[in-house]
């Protein structure tokens, strides 16, 4: 059973890989900046909203929630002060996905009675947007620490395997890695599916 990480010849080289990730991330980040200096640039055609105008809008929208007009010329306004916050996250998650959380931070903030009612409006976008970034990024770091956890554990299981097989003279059976993981007998079988996954 190849471990999971491992190199085709059964070795692993964690320098190797951490230096790949890195090279991975710094080329993500310059497409991401790309990508954005573009979406950005096309922004620059909306025209800017003045606080007069700024003010009207507002009103209109405390007045009527509803007031589809008001909500999105404000978005369209607000747009690349939202996308700015993106810049610090860059090669930290998909520039696309970034992208999602800002508009639908900004989107939200439109929509709330608080924030409409804050004295400086861009100032509070602008909170509300780096929080759902903040979050988003978070929550992705996670999502890849349990995969690197996992993926631990099924290279501990295939090293038992191994061990095993060695001292019965036979391959070793889920019965036999449950009871010296010390691990239920669902979870041995979860993990070696997922093992049969990762070799396909």
């Amino acid at each position: 059973m190849r471990r999971a990480g491992q190199l085709s010849d059964g070795r692993e080289d964690e320098t190797l890989r951490d230096e790949a990730a890195r090279e991975e991330a710094s080329r993500e980040e310059g497409q991401g900046e790309d990508v954005l200096a573009l979406y950005l640039a096309d922004l620059k055609q909306i025209p800017a909203l003045e606080a007069e105008e700024e003010e009207r809008l507002v009103a209109k929208l405390r007045a009527k929630p509803e007031d589809s007009r008001a909500r999105k010329r404000l978005t369209e306004a607000y747009l690349e002060t939202a996308l700015a916050e993106i810049r610090p996250y860059l090669g930290r998650m998909d520039v696309g996905e970034l992208i999602g959380v800002a508009n639908l931070a900004l989107t939200a903030a439109l929509c709330d009675e608080k924030t409409l009612e804050s004295a400086v409006l861009r100032d509070t976008i602008k909170r509300n947007v780096h929080t759902a970034l903040e979050e988003a990024v978070q929550e992705e770091s996670q999502s890849d620490a349990e995969e690197h956890t996992l993926a631990e554990r099924l290279n501990a299981m295939s090293d038992l395997a191994s061990e095993l097989a060695a001292e019965l003279g036979r391959e070793a059976s889920p019965e036999d890695l449950a009871i010296r993981l010390g691990i239920p007998m669902d979870e041995v079988q979860r993990l070696l599916a997922m093992s049969m996954q990762a070799l396909e």
